[in-house]
């Protein structure tokens, strides 16, 4: 596995935390 594409998962999966993280405060009855 390719230094690259673990970044690049590590970067999609933080990502995506952290637009969860900002959708639940800023629309919690989603």
């Amino acid at each position: 596995m390719s230094c690259s594409l673990v970044c690049f998962r590590l970067l999609a999966f933080a990502s995506c935390k952290l637009f969860s993280i900002l959708l639940h405060r800023f629309w919690p009855f989603v």
